[in-house]
């Protein structure tokens, strides 16, 4: 998903992906089924490069696991992030849906994912691949069902809620509801398309990244002017 982002960024960001167990290559690695292990794993792996001003982006499962590192690190004392982006989750302390997507029969589950839209139809109806892709969806979605949120505080940086205007899955007003987790400035942005909007609407949600971190970071601010000033 994020793989062509740095083509599309200025030279100063740089665009640094986190890879969690059991995607691509790391396929035979077992995914984490709770949020808790996952954090403390990320937040030591993470550690040395929080050395600079860094924002956080998460899509779906991708937010919730930002929120919860993010308060993670400020309740360490650890340096927090400059700006924090959610895109096509519900704000974390809104209850979730009474789903169990993770005890559904495999055709069940295959069905869910369809409705979806986010796999490819070519994916789902492969038998062998699937067996292979199912434990992961399985584990994501029991790391969402299982979540509670419980101690948190409001961020002092920047907030970006993004989501999509046909997405089923979460509504305009569980996105909106971010603004309660930032003490400072609050963006909301629905984009055309359903919860998978982030690939295709790449160019556009790259472009509404940039533009908040430049109106909101300073030092991202003057590092731009000046890159226009030399052009």
């Amino acid at each position: 998903m994020y793989r062509t982002w740095s083509d599309a960024v200025p030279q100063q960001v740089e665009i640094c992906p986190v890879q969690l167990p059991g995607r691509e290559n790391r396929l035979r690695d077992a995914p984490f089924r709770r949020i808790e292990p996952l954090i403390e794993r990320l937040a030591d792996a993470l550690q040395p490069y929080l050395d600079r001003p860094f924002a956080f982006f998460g899509h779906s499962m991708g937010a919730l696991v930002a929120f919860e590192l993010a308060q993670t690190l400020r309740r360490h004392g650890r340096a927090c992030p400059a700006y924090f982006f959610a895109s096509a989750r519900r704000a974390p302390h809104l209850a979730g849906d009474k789903n169990s997507l993770h005890t559904m029969t495999d055709d069940e589950l295959i069905e869910e994912l369809r409705r979806l839209d986010g796999t490819p139809e070519k994916v789902l109806a492969d038998r062998g691949l699937m067996a292979w892709m199912l434990p992961l969806f399985r584990a994501d979605f029991e790391v969402h069902e299982t979540y509670a949120c419980s101690q948190w505080e409001a961020l002092d940086c920047p907030i970006s809620a993004f989501g999509a205007v046909d997405d089923e899955t979460v509504s305009r007003e569980q996105i909106h509801a971010w603004r309660l987790h930032t003490r400072s400035e609050f963006v909301l942005r629905l984009f055309p398309g359903d919860h998978f909007f982030i690939d295709k609407m790449q160019p556009a949600v790259i472009r509404a990244v940039m533009h908040d971190l430049v109106t909101f970071v300073p030092c991202l601010s003057v590092k731009a002017a000046h890159v226009e000033t030399s052009a």
